[in-house]
This record gives structure tokens, C-alpha cells and sequence, in this order.
């Protein structure tokens, strides 16, 4: 088969082929990879960009041989960008082998050229570099600055461009429009030219198709950059063109690179004008007396089409669309009405009736006109939700409410509010795991049970309305309750192995798992010694006596240990109960001339400064400071009144100063109300609170009605609550720019950031000399035992327990004195505080 009439890129140049026929399979270029596609045209001397959708054909013969070609060149060591642009000596690439090549000044290849790289070059020096061609990194930066420098060709047409301006007068706006579609139909011709035109008129001129190893012969020829390589796109028709503008002293043409709409405003206007002057050229050769009258009445001519193509318009409607255009808010509206005014007039003509307007908005209602239709409103989309499906919604459902996920079941309840508007009680749960995990967990067991989730998204909806509390770590708990959970999971680890090892089947299994989380939620709610945490306890036991399992000694050991654990836990609950009674009596039944007051330690505050250093930061030593929180009963309300007292020195929490600090207190709040006579204390069971000396100490004050001792790790809510807003306020004095790191510094710190409480606070020092001997002490035996004590005149009766009994009476032994400590007070309370009422919610909180 004749080869000529097959390959195109045979037909273009057969030189860049290795002496071999087309052969019979044709392919179609668009049908090749985009890279490979790239690869085929540079090889062959081709730009790429303009003949990418062209309907070239290539046998696989020659398409093989180019592929082939270029995989060989990647496989250079060194840089093979040629000597015209390169930073080095060039190097000899005749010698065949792993790449080496005697050369001064070797350059390893690092990079490949790309299809930029390329079109940078062609624009700048007229020849065309394969894609993929090794280079050097020198090179590479070198034709990244050509990209930035002006190109023969854009010098070429400003050279051409002061000509023409010497030669044409300046031209009408109107002029400007047509010659610029003028061209525009003619870059449409020129890229419409037929198949048969191509292949006769590239017989009749073979280009010159550049080869890397004939570039140093093209160079040293004396042609034009532009002549060493000519594309199939120059005809015979251009040629003939710039012969007749050579006769008339006008510089050719030179094809245009890239499309009209690409190029910048100052390069069309190069164009128009050298187009024109083409036109003016021909209009001088038919009437050369008369050209400039013949160039005025085709331009009038062109004003006379466009006024008609304006006037069939009508006035009227076009009058009324215009106002209804300017009294309309909405851009949605006006693009509608602006896609009928485009349709009639030009951007020019629209714009002297509409002020303001832009070419965006005008062209963007004429892409209205012709993609939704002229004046219709643009198409809605289909917004509606797709549900969710139930079988999915429900095993997700199952998976998110089962024994897995939650762990525990706190005592309350929460409304979950529907999309009807109803509420829904649902009871407070607790997961162990954050959303996350909980969604993480449901993938891997819908993929191990091939089922298919829903959606990320809606699970996550799905967990944030269904709410529940999740499973922090805590510090500072209750010993009692820390010891009775971590009992209760000794228990359920215990049932777990029995589980894993087959012992325990899958139903006795469950039923223990629920009988104990019953009993842990019954022991954090409303415990009143239900036998059934005993029969548990038994079963468990019993299991471990019976079954047969490793390390049953273990087992036996820390089962008995959780059992002592879980009932002590229950004992304590039983006594902080009944101890808070003594609370709630007091509370119930105070006159208005009693109060009650709380005291509580603080932990120790550290030094802290607003931009601190490493060395202020280490051996810091802690402020001693303590809270009193006094609380009246009025007729129809409930107040309280801070006392802080900041230590200015380091001191001993023992018994001396805590007896210090409860007389200042006391007598500051007789001071400050003498109508009070009764006085209730209430503290921790802490050595310095129940101490011999202490309870000596406010017996023989004279001053004191009662003193009950909480519970342990119970009671104190009053002041750990005072003492956090307190931090947190002594946080933000920090962060305002200030330090504290003396007990001043903490009162002030204190007193500025309180606002709707204010407290009153003292900076106090106790040094105390207690004399060597004393008169008479009072003994309390077995003063740990005692929880509730009431001072009368000559006596003073304890309780073990609140209202258990009659109490015990311990008389005042004969002649019994104590020496009172006092406190010297550094700085005294700046402000004047009274008591504080607290809110309806509060006082229903203390009465419960």
C-alpha cells in the first residue's frame, strides 16, 4: 500500500523515519494517550497544542518508531538541550552506549523537558524540541527566564506595529469592531482548512523538520529563526499574500500561535491594524486615486447595518424593559429582562440606555438567552432529601443502644425533641467512646457482616441528637465509690474470662452482666439496701468456688476483695445519708438569729507570674488559704457570706491555727451582726478539725451551739465550689498582665475579679507560743468515733451517728482552761460585704 496516502506524518517528512513503509493499520491521533500524543507530534517537528484534536492519522509502524525514539533519548545521563540555548559546552551524543560522552564540563541530565518548555523555545527561536529531552538544571532555570523575556516574534510585530501607526490614520471604534471580526472569520477559514488542501499543498512544500542531531547545521545558516522551521499550516494562499504585500513595501504575515480570545488587548490591536493595512493595500490596487473614499463608505457601511440591525427593535418595548430593568432589586430578574434587550442591541447601544452597565452582566444575560431560553427563569433543581433507609437506621440503632457502646446508666432523664415538635423522655446513658470511635467500631462490624453502613455524616447527626454523656477519666474521687467501681469491673472481668473459656454460657452470661449493672446503677441513685446486691455477690462467689479455671486463686482473692469493697461502698452510702441529715435538720429548722457555717482547707495555691521563667517555675512553695462560707435563714430566703482567709507566711494546718481561724470568723461575724446567737459549724472529719484542742478550744470560747462532722469525701460542696470561681478569677487577673505570688496579690486578685459576690478577705499571720504548761485540758476518749457534738454550759454531748440515740455526756473537768489562739490580721477586707441571697433554685438544693 503506497505510504503516502496513509501516514500523514509519513507525508509530511519521511526524513524522520528510519527508511520504512507505513504499514496497513491505521490509528487515529486523537485515539493515543494524551502523553503519547505529545510525544508522537514533538518527535515529528509538530507543536502539539494546535493539532491535539485534529484528525491526523499515524500508521503504528512510524507511531512505534517515535514512541521508541523518545524512550531512548529519556535514557540520557547528560543534558541534550542544544548549544544556541544551553549554559555549557556541548556535548557529543554520536557515541552510542550508557550515555557517556567526552565533553569539558559535563552536565548530568536531572529534569525533562516539557510541553512549556517547548512552546517557550519554538515562540523565542523557532525550532521544536522533542518532549522528554534530558536536562540540566542550569538549562532548565535559562529557558524559564526566556518565558519572561519579550520573543523575536512579539518584537517582530512591535516593529510592525509603529509602522503601521505611521501609515494608518487613527480608526473609529466602529472600524476597530469590524476589522477584529473580520479576523476572527478569518482564523476560522484558516482552521477549517480540508484534508485534501493539507496533503497537497505539504507534497508541493516539504517543511523542514528539525532533528536534535542536524541542529548545529541548521544554525549555521544564514536563514531566518522562522524559515529553519515552517508548519503545515503555511499554504500556498499566505505565500502568495506576503509576495503581493512585499510589492507593496507592507511586512508579511506571520500565523498567529494561539487563538484570538487568548491574546491580550494589545496584541489584536497589532493584528487589526496589519490587517488593515492589508485591506488598505487591496482597496489602493483596484482604485489607487480613491482608496481613502472607498475605505470610508465600507465602514459607513458597516454603521448602516448595525443601526438596522438596532432600529427593528421596538422603542417602546425597549423603553419599558429598561425601566423595568432599573426598578428591579434582584439580579436574577434583571438578567432576565437583559437577555431580551441583548437580543436586539449591542453592548454599545445597551449601554447608552442603561447606565452602569458592564460587559460581564451583558454577556452573561445573552449566555442566558441561549442556555435557558430568553427571558425564562433559570431551572430549579431537585432539592428534595433522600430518607434515610429504615433496615440501616435500625441496625445502626441496635449497635449504638447495646451493652458494647453503653456501660452505665446515670440517674436522670432527657427530652429528645422530634421533627413534629412532640418530646420524647429518654433516659441519660453513658458511652465509653467519643462519636468517632463509636463510628469507626460500626464500619468494621458492618464490613466484617458485609452490610452497608449509612453515611459518615448522618451517623454523626444521628449521635449529636440522640445525646448521651461520654466516660472521662476524673481525679479527686470519693475512695469509697473509686473502690466500689473498680470492684464492680474485677467482677465483670471475672465474668468475661468465664465467658472467653467457655465456662459460662451466653445466657447465664448476659443475665449476670445485667444483674451487675443493676446494681451499680442502684448503688448511684436511690440505694435503700436492696437484698438482691447481696444475692449477687453470693452467685459471683459461688461461680468461683465451682468452676474450674486458671489461676482460680486470683480470682478467689480479688472476688472476696470486691465484695468488702462493694459493701463498704454501701455502708458509706448509708452514712453520708444519714449525716447529711444533720445538715438538712439545721437548715429546716435555724431562726433568723443562728447561722451555719462550712469550713474547708484549700489546697495550696502556687505562686504563679503573667510571663514566667524556668527558674521562677521550679521549688515553687504553695499560700495556705482557707474558705468559711456562712449561710442565714431569713423569712422567705436563704443567704450566704464569704470568708477567705490567705496566710501571709508558711504555717502548720494543725489544730492551733484551724481553732485560730474559726474564732476570727465567728467573732467577724458577731462583730458585724450582734443579733446572732447561735452558731452551727459543719467541716470534714480532718485531725485539725477533730481534735482535742479544737473542740476544747470552741467549748471554752463560750460561743459555739453545735458542731457536726461530715462523712468522708463528703459534705464540703459549699466551699470547693467558692474555691474554683475564686481560681478561676485569680486565672483571669493573671492573664490581664498582673502576678501573684504573695498572699496581697491573691487578695487583690480576688477582690477585683469578684462582681455579683464579693467575699470578705484577709491576709493573716499566726505565730503562736503556746505556753508549757496549761491548767486543765479536757479529754474526749475515743474523739475519732464522734461525729455530732453540742456544746451546753457545763457539758457537751456527742453522737456517733445523727440522731442515733441519746448521745453521750462529757463534763467539763474542774478547773478547766485553754488559751484562745488568735490571728494577726496583715490587711484587712477592702470592701464591706453582707450577705448575699441566693437563688429560689439554690435554696430548694440546700433544703433537699
Amino acid at each position: 500500500m503506497n505510504c503516502t496516502m496513509n501516514c500523514d506524518l509519513f507525508n509530511i517528512n519521511k526524513t524522520i523515519f528510519d527508511n520504512s513503509n507505513c504499514s496497513s493499520e491505521l490509528f487515529k491521533l486523537q485515539s493515543f494517550h494524551e502523553s503519547d500524543i505529545v510525544i508522537i507530534l514533538t518527535e515529528a517537528g509538530i507543536l502539539p497544542h494546535s493539532f491535539r484534536q485534529s484528525e491526523l492519522s499515524v500508521c503504528s509502524t512510524h507511531s512505534n518508531q517515535l514512541l521508541k525514539r523518545n524512550e531512548v533519548r529519556k535514557r540520557r545521563a547528560l543534558c541534550m538541550v542544544p548549544r544556541v540555548i544551553s549554559t555549557h559546552p556541548d556535548v557529543d551524543h554520536s557515541e552510542k552506549g550508557s550515555g557517556r560522552a567526552a565533553s569539558i564540563g559535563k552536565r548530568k541530565s536531572s529534569k525533562y523537558l516539557a510541553e512549556r518548555d517547548i512552546v517557550v523555545i519554538q515562540k523565542n527561536l523557532g525550532i521544536i524540541l522533542p518532549v522528554g529531552t534530558p536536562s540540566c538544571v542550569s538549562c532548565k532555570v535559562k529557558i524559564k527566564d526566556m518565558d519572561e523575556m519579550p520573543s523575536f516574534v512579539d518584537q517582530h510585530l512591535k516593529m510592525q506595529d509603529s509602522e503601521v501607526e505611521d501609515r494608518i490614520p487613527v480608526i473609529e471604534d466602529t472600524m476597530s469592531r469590524r476589522m477584529q471580526q473580520q479576523v476572527t472569520e478569518l482564523s476560522q477559514k484558516r482552521d477549517h482548512i480540508s484534508s485534501e488542501d493539507f496533503h497537497h499543498n505539504h507534497r508541493e512544500n516539504k517543511p523542514k523538520i528539525y532533528r536534535p542531531n542536524q541542529f548545529s547545521q541548521s544554525l549555521e545558516s544564514h536563514e531566518s529563526p522562522f524559515s529553519s522551521q515552517q508548519t503545515y499550516l503555511q499554504t500556498d494562499s499566505l505565500t502568495k499574500l506576503n509576495d503581493f504585500l512585499k510589492t507593496k513595501g507592507i511586512q508579511p504575515l506571520v500565523l498567529p500561535q494561539h487563538a484570538w480570545g487568548t491574546y491580550s488587548q494589545k496584541t489584536k490591536k497589532s493584528f487589526v491594524h496589519k490587517l488593515f493595512s492589508c485591506f488598505t493595500a487591496v482597496t489602493e490596487t483596484m482604485f489607487p486615486n480613491e482608496s481613502d473614499e472607498i475605505v470610508k463608505e465600507i465602514l459607513k457601511a458597516s454603521e448602516v447595518i448595525d443601526k438596522e440591525t438596532d432600529v427593528n427593535f421596538d422603542v417602546e418595548l425597549c423603553q419599558a424593559l429598561v425601566e423595568s430593568y432599573k426598578v428591579t432589586d434582584s439580579w436574577q430578574v434583571r438578567r432576565q429582562i437583559l437577555s431580551v434587550i441583548c437580543q436586539k442591541l449591542s453592548f454599545k447601544n445597551t449601554c447608552e440606555l442603561i447606565d452602569g452597565l458592564t460587559e460581564y452582566r451583558y454577556y452573561t444575560a445573552k449566555k442566558h438567552a441561549s442556555v435557558q431560553g430568553c427571558a425564562l427563569p433559570p431551572e430549579q433543581g431537585n432539592k428534595g432529601r433522600q430518607r434515610m433507609d429504615p433496615s440501616k437506621l435500625d441496625y445502626f440503632l441496635d449497635f449504638i443502644t447495646s451493652s458494647h457502646i453503653i456501660k452505665d446508666l446515670p440517674f436522670g432523664e432527657r427530652k429528645l425533641k422530634l421533627a413534629d415538635g412532640r418530646s420524647v423522655d429518654t433516659p441519660n446513658v453513658i458511652r465509653c467512646m467519643a462519636p468517632a470511635a463509636i463510628i469507626d467500631q460500626f464500619k468494621q462490624y458492618c464490613s466484617e457482616n458485609e452490610v452497608t453502613p449509612l453515611g459518615d455524616s448522618t451517623m454523626f447527626k444521628i449521635l449529636s441528637e440522640c445525646a448521651a454523656a461520654v466516660r472521662k477519666s476524673l481525679e479527686g474521687l470519693d475512695y469509697y465509690i473509686a473502690e466500689g467501681v473498680r470492684a464492680f469491673q474485677d467482677i465483670q472481668i471475672f465474668l468475661e474470662e468465664l465467658r472467653r473459656t467457655g465456662d459460662l454460657s451466653a445466657e447465664v452470661f448476659k443475665r449476670h452482666m445485667d444483674v451487675l449493672l443493676e446494681c451499680k446503677r442502684y448503688l448511684k441513685t436511690d440505694y435503700k439496701c436492696l437484698p438482691q446486691i447481696s444475692e449477687f455477690l453470693s452467685s459471683v462467689q459461688h461461680l468461683v468456688e465451682e468452676e474450674t479455671i486458671d489461676d482460680q486463686d486470683i480470682y478467689r482473692y480479688k472476688i472476696n476483695q470486691a465484695v468488702i469493697s462493694i459493701n463498704s461502698w454501701k455502708q458509706h452510702i448509708v452514712r453520708s445519708r444519714n449525716q447529711d441529715g444533720a445538715k438538712s435538720k439545721l437548715l429546716e429548722n435555724m431562726s433568723a438569729s443562728e447561722v451555719f457555717i462550712v469550713f474547708d482547707w484549700a489546697m495550696k495555691y502556687l505562686p504563679r507570674r503573667y510571663r514566667e521563667d524556668q527558674s521562677n517555675w521550679f521549688a515553687k512553695r504553695g499560700i495556705n488559704w482557707h474558705i468559711s462560707i456562712v449561710f442565714h435563714k431569713t423569712e422567705n430566703d436563704l443567704e450566704s457570706l464569704g470568708f477567705v482567709h490567705i496566710f501571709q507566711n508558711q504555717i502548720s494546718q494543725d489544730s492551733r491555727t484551724t481553732s485560730a481561724f474559726i474564732l476570727d470568723t465567728i467573732r467577724s461575724v458577731k462583730e458585724k451582726y450582734p443579733q446572732i446567737d447561735g452558731l452551727h459549724l459543719w467541716s470534714d472529719n480532718a485531725g485539725c478539725y477533730k481534735s482535742t484542742k479544737t473542740i476544747s478550744a470552741l467549748f471554752h470560747s463560750g460561743e459555739v451551739t453545735s458542731y457536726n462532722f461530715c462523712e468522708a469525701q463528703d459534705g464540703k460542696g459549699a466551699c470547693d465550689r467558692t474555691a474554683a470561681t475564686l481560681k478561676s478569677g485569680i486565672r483571669r487577673f493573671l492573664n490581664q498582665g498582673h502576678d501573684v505570688v504573695t498572699a496581697s496579690q491573691m487578695k487583690k486578685a480576688i477582690e477585683t475579679t469578684a462582681k455579683n459576690v464579693k467575699y470578705v478577705v484577709k491576709v493573716v499571720d499566726f505565730n503562736d507560743q503556746v505556753p508549757v504548761s496549761v491548767a486543765v485540758k479536757m479529754n474526749i476518749p475515743s474523739l475519732s468515733t464522734y461525729n455530732n457534738f453540742e456544746f451546753e454550759k457545763d457539758f457537751i454531748r456527742v453522737w456517733r451517728h445523727f440522731n442515733i440515740g441519746n448521745g453521750k455526756v462529757i463534763k467539763k473537768p474542774e478547773g478547766f482552761s485553754v488559751l484562745l489562739p488568735t490571728l494577726q490580721v496583715v490587711e484587712s477586707s477592702t470592701h464591706d460585704v453582707t450577705f448575699h441571697s441566693l437563688t429560689t433554685s439554690t435554696k430548694k438544693k440546700w433544703k433537699e
